[in-house]
């Protein structure tokens, strides 16, 4: 592992002397999101930790899971929705800003349906959100990650706060 100290570049080092057990790491792509997944789970949160990636980087994360000596269930998200609600000892959520519909409206994906309700039954539960793109349309893509990754503000006051009409 010392070998690898020496590779982590410095905003990667910063994020390792940082870490907490909930957390929205937002850097643009190719900056090392997948390796501060890997140190973030290397930090005792492994013994049952689940990945929930898209398709296209599954076999990059475990790929870099097995360099960093580091152990999950690596599935996709398309997976992910058909899981039974179970506490894991850690979740990574690659590309949160793809689970993060409005929450609290009637146009809610089943995606983020299944990330809410695990992360209900389980608050304590340490959780990684990744995203280069933390909002990509309105600020309920925002209040959805910060719902999952434990920052709860209620709808009717961010509603309030974030949004004007105006034409």
């Amino acid at each position: 592992m010392d070998e690898k100290k020496t590779m982590l570049h410095k905003h990667q080092q910063r994020f390792k002397e940082n870490m907490k057990d909930k957390m929205l790491l937002c850097w643009e792509c190719g900056l090392g999101k997948t390796i501060a997944g890997c140190l973030w789970l290397a930090q005792g949160r492994d013994t049952d930790a689940l990945v929930i990636a898209p398709k296209r980087v599954l076999s990059k994360w475990r790929d870099e899971l097995t360099k960093w000596s580091t152990k999950a269930t690596v599935v996709s998200k398309e997976q992910f929705k058909k899981l039974p609600i179970k506490k894991w000892s850690a979740v990574v959520a690659d590309e949160i800003d793809e689970f993060a519909s409005p929450l609290f409206t009637k146009q809610r994906s089943q995606l983020s349906t299944s990330l809410y309700n695990l992360v209900r039954a389980y608050p304590n539960m340490p959780i990684l959100g990744l995203s280069a793109t933390p909002i990509r349309s309105s600020p309920n893509n925002l209040h959805s990650i910060l719902c999952f990754v434990g920052i709860f503000i209620p709808y009717k006051i961010w509603r309030t706060e974030f949004f004007s009409l105006e034409r």
